[in-house]
């Protein structure tokens, strides 16, 4: 990194410090009269060492940031806007970038104009800061400019860019945000399907459906959680084959998304997803129902607590018996609070390019934050709702049957638990009613794919695109060839296309040359 590239760096890191300068100094003011006319006074001094600063940067960060405090104090005088007007004229590019992010946290709609005709620098940096700057305004006069900014050759502009449509908000801007869902840049097609998600217009839906395919799971995950705040049905198909993505966070936001959604379509699926390996996969799930409220649900949710409460898992029990208990009583425990909150934050590019959604899911491991009421006391109130409801029984078996006509929801099945560990530890956890194994395959309806590539299987070149598949039947798990090149083999006998071989626990499986070993029941 050059050292012009550090000092824009400085730069930035300084220019983040104003929010928090920004309230310190409210705080200490309280914007009396005193205080503003001793910061009106200040303000020739500070714009002097803006303009005669030209070795020292660090005495331009501190005139910058004082100016900013001053200013917030003198909002609304005539001196509020003009010092930043000029500074973002200053021949010092790293005096530029900080005018913009102070004209960003001061908001004034006067700055629009000046900031507009700043985002056509030559200096990515500042266009950067401008964009996000305009965003945090949310001046719909910005979105031409902003437009232009989405096909830049930068891709930290284009991703400010997508970010600050999304704050301003206006529907104006859906079709290039869709657009930019095929950027080449990951992090620029995720910000485009977060403000698609803020915008909230349902002409986005089929090209956010569309990004639940994408390579990158932080854009699935996006994607999802967008068309949940959407809130459109047509994205529910899309949705449920997305609870199979091999990435439990993606799982995560799509069973969040048919939530919000609140079509009784995926329920069975919802049921299937109580059995999945991650925990707050099922807890959102159960929460997901819980927000549909078919009463098709209720069996399958009685299963999951009677397993939960076998393995003393008290998170499950507590997520699972809320769902339970509002779906019977068509209301929620005095006591007790929604186990989960989707929420679409307005991530702010400048401190956080991209948070990591494992990091967004840790705080739900902090149950003592949710549970409001204690668990037992929770689960015993359903089990005395159910004993003393007769006719919610009958209704909960009518239920039952009539979903079980229909299609059986996997959780009907007695299925033990099955996966594959590769001799480098990944695991490849088995899914119903099928799970393909190949080399560049993807899901299709009522298929979990398993891509050998992205696991890191140095021998994943050996697997054909559809090598395998693994399925659950007779109380066995069964894997057959498909016709692969190199073939399939357990145990050192080959599993030929059209003779399926059952697994037992501990069965060495050779796919290609990816060796693996089964475990689960059967």
């Amino acid at each position: 990194m050059n050292q012009a590239d550090n000092q824009l760096e400085l730069w930035d890191a300084a220019a983040g410090l104003i929010d928090v300068l920004r309230n310190t100094y409210l705080d200490e003011q309280q914007e009396d009269e005193p205080s503003r006319h001793l910061g009106e006074a200040a303000i020739p001094a500070l714009l002097d060492a803006l303009s005669s600063t030209t070795d020292d940067r660090r005495e331009a960060v501190a005139a910058i940031l004082d100016l900013v405090r001053v200013l917030v104090s003198c909002a609304g005088s005539e001196h509020a806007d003009q010092p930043l007007i000029d500074a973002l004229q200053h021949p010092d590019p790293g005096v530029r970038c900080a005018a913009a992010r102070a004209a960003g946290w001061l908001g004034h709609p006067e700055l629009v104009s000046p900031l507009v005709e700043a985002i056509t620098t030559e200096s990515p940096a500042l266009r950067r800061n401008v964009a996000e700057a305009l965003g945090r305004i949310g001046d719909a006069e910005a979105l031409p400019a902003l437009m232009t900014a989405l096909e830049d050759d930068d891709e930290s502009v284009r991703y400010s860019a997508a970010w600050a449509m999304g704050r301003i908000g206006d529907i104006r801007s859906v079709s290039e945000l869709v657009g930019a869902l095929r950027d080449d840049h990951p992090q620029v097609r995720r910000a485009a399907a977060r403000s698609l998600g803020w915008i909230g217009d349902s002409i986005a839906v089929p090209g956010l459906a569309g990004a639940l395919s994408d390579e990158r799971s932080g854009v699935r995950r996006d994607a999802a959680m967008a068309l949940g705040a959407i809130g459109s049905e047509a994205a529910v198909k899309e949705l449920k084959m997305a609870l199979s993505d091999r990435r439990a966070v993606v799982r995560y936001s799509a069973a969040a998304a048919l939530g919000q959604i609140g079509s009784d379509e995926p329920v069975p699926e919802l049921l299937s997803c109580l059995n999945d390996e991650d925990a707050d996969v099922r807890r959102v799930s159960a929460e997901a129902l819980r927000m549909i409220g078919d009463p098709r649900a209720i069996p399958g949710l009685v299963r999951a607590l009677r397993r939960a409460q076998a393995a003393d898992n008290q998170p499950d029990m507590y997520a699972l018996g809320l769902a339970l208990y509002d779906m019977l009583t068509a209301s929620l425990p005095g006591e007790a609070r929604d186990l989960t909150q989707i929420r679409l934050d307005h991530v702010d590019p400048a401190t956080d390019f991209d948070i990591p959604a494992e990091e967004v899911l840790a705080g739900l491991a902090e149950r003592d934050r949710v549970q409001s009421i204690p668990v037992k006391d929770l689960v015993d109130r359903v089990e005395e709702l159910i004993r003393k409801e007769p006719l919610v029984a009958e209704d909960i078996q009518r239920a039952a049957t009539r979903i079980s006509a229909a299609t059986p929801p996997p959780d009907e099945i007695d299925m033990p638990g099955g996966r594959l560990v590769a001799e480098n530890g990944i695991v490849i956890q088995l899914r119903i009613p099928q799970t393909v194994i190949g080399r560049g395959v993807s899901d299709e309806e009522g298929v979990y794919a398993v891509d050998l590539q992205d696991l890191e299987i140095d021998e994943a070149r050996t697997a054909s695109r559809h090598h395998c598949r693994l399925f659950f039947e007779d109380n066995k798990w069964w894997i057959e060839d498909l016709g692969s090149l190199n073939g399939t083999w357990v145990n050192k006998k080959e599993a030929r296309q059209g003779s399926p071989r059952a697994l037992k626990d501990g069965d060495r499986v050779v796919i290609g040359s990816v060796k693996v070993t089964f475990e689960g029941g059967g």
